[in-house]
């Protein structure tokens, strides 16, 4: 087996396959669309044309369709609402939703001038409804339509991702999946493998499997149907997984923070999992996993350009060369809390931190960072995992671990500036500290021990804003 991290199996009977049968020397490109690439028949035509361009874009992965304008609403959230509305009884306007649904498909269809007819699909989706169908069963259809409509407009084979993709059933405590417990098993592997190996071309939906018995439809979390396409790739050993969006690569700053970033021309598969705390961010983290440990390069590009060049990402050891010190970009979110733990002479007390760490444990917590002093240990979560349970934590902390004084602050914002060799370069955080002090901004936290490549500041919230302009101007004053 081939463990991705500690978030993915994958099989590695897909390789021993592909050597036998000697295709290890064809050269395949996993092709993933995003809904926005796919809003409507014009984009839908961008995608087969981009596909139609490189013989080697074997294997299709699709998304539902998107918004079309700023005011319109995604696919996905129309079968929701349908859903919903169908099971609350009001049925007048759940027969618009539906209306609406079609009428998007139809327009897709009638747009491409295919012979394609749906008709049967939407009567077993409202028949599957009636029958009690699961809202994940629902939510799923949107992939599984644009799939059949991108399948036959390239008269390549449709292959449901519920006959290939397996989750398994540990939840979390708010009854979802656990994104880190996910499993694919040998379904995808095979499927993919045998189409290969029989010189088929293949469309797949994203976003959706089943669950280990092979029929219970299972849901990704929503924006993160790219992890189904860089599973293919990784299953298929592919040399390119390639991500179409509607923007020209990964920014290097949230364009909400900062007008008009930069796209980050070239990265690595570590350097972006230093970002990962962007919430702009096209490229999910999850979807490194796979690709990352496959040693598949992967190009985020525009589906509105496509001959530009992009992002490219590398793995680790294809890396290009990059001057120490170089920032390649800065990642921002707010909905921090810490937690500050006094205790006289922690340090030298065996098991302290692993006390500490057991508490919020028992609570099913985790953290971001969590810096030290001999006195202090201050541990970084999200604010959203403490609800209800602020008083319990700090109560447990003084008794379990018999800390002098415990605090929580919240409103904080977490900025991670990510380069190449940070750690050992001279002067970077001192550039980085001396533009957020000529702005008047204090820093709540720092942590740069972990890696070289990375320096994470908290701020206020307040000042999350001027303090990602004040690093970015600093870092990309040409920009």
């Amino acid at each position: 087996m081939l463990q991705l991290g500690q978030n993915y199996v994958l099989c590695l009977r897909t390789l021993d396959i592909l050597q036998k049968e000697g295709a290890t020397g064809m050269t395949i490109k996993v092709v993933k669309f995003g809904g926005s690439s796919l809003a409507d028949s014009l984009q839908v035509g961008k995608a087969i044309a981009i596909v139609k361009a490189d013989p080697t874009r074997t294997h299709v992965v699709v998304s539902a369709p998107g918004k079309r304008n700023a005011l319109d609403t995604k696919v996905t959230d129309l079968l929701l609402g349908w859903y919903r509305l169908k099971k609350q009884g009001v049925y007048e306007e759940a027969a618009q939703l539906w209306t609406a649904i079609c009428n998007r498909y139809f327009e897709i269809i009638s747009g491409l001038d295919l012979g394609l007819d749906l008709r049967d699909d939407f009567a077993a989706i409202q028949d599957a409804q009636e029958a009690g169908a699961s809202e994940d069963f629902i939510a799923s259809r949107g992939e599984y339509l644009m799939a059949k409509i991108m399948a036959d407009a390239l008269d390549y084979e449709f292959v449901d991702a519920a006959k290939c993709v397996r989750f398994n059933s540990i939840k979390t405590a708010s009854g979802h999946l656990a994104t880190h417990d996910r499993l694919y098993n040998e379904g995808l592997t095979h499927s993919l493998v045998y189409s290969l190996m029989h010189d088929k071309r293949v469309v797949m939906p994203g976003f959706y499997g089943t669950l280990l018995d092979g029929k219970t439809i299972q849901i990704f979390p929503r924006n993160s149907s790219d992890i189904s396409g860089a599973i293919v790739a990784a299953a298929l050993q592919a040399n390119v997984y390639e991500k179409f969006t509607d923007v020209p690569g990964i920014l290097a700053a949230d364009n909400r923070l900062v007008k008009n970033p930069r796209s980050i021309t070239s990265a690595t598969y570590r350097e972006l999992g230093e970002l990962a705390i962007d919430p702009s961010g096209v490229f999910h983290p999850e979807a490194m996993y796979p690709v990352q440990t496959a040693g598949v390069e992967t190009h985020i590009l525009d589906a509105n350009n496509p001959r530009e060049k992009g992002t490219v990402i590398y793995p680790d050891i294809r890396a290009p060369s990059l001057t120490p010190g170089t920032v390649i970009g800065i990642a921002a979110r707010a909905g921090f809390s810490i937690i500050t733990v006094y205790k006289v002479a922690m340090n030298r007390e065996v098991g302290f931190v692993r006390r500490v760490l057991e508490v919020l444990e028992h609570e099913r917590i985790s953290f971001e960072h969590a810096p030290m002093g001999r006195d202090i240990m201050n541990v970084l979560l999200e604010t959203s995992q403490l609800k209800d349970k602020e008083d319990y934590i700090v109560n447990r902390l003084i008794s379990f671990c018999f800390a002098d004084e415990v605090k929580i602050e919240d409103s904080l914002a977490l900025i991670s500036t990510v380069g190449r060799a940070m750690r050992d370069t001279a002067g970077v955080a001192a550039r980085l500290f001396t533009a957020l002090a000529n702005h008047g901004i204090s820093n709540r936290i720092i942590d740069q021990g972990a890696t070289e490549m990375n320096i994470v500041v908290g701020v206020k919230e307040s000042d999350l804003k001027p303090a990602v302009n004040a690093i970015y101007k600093e870092f990309f004053p040409s920009a």
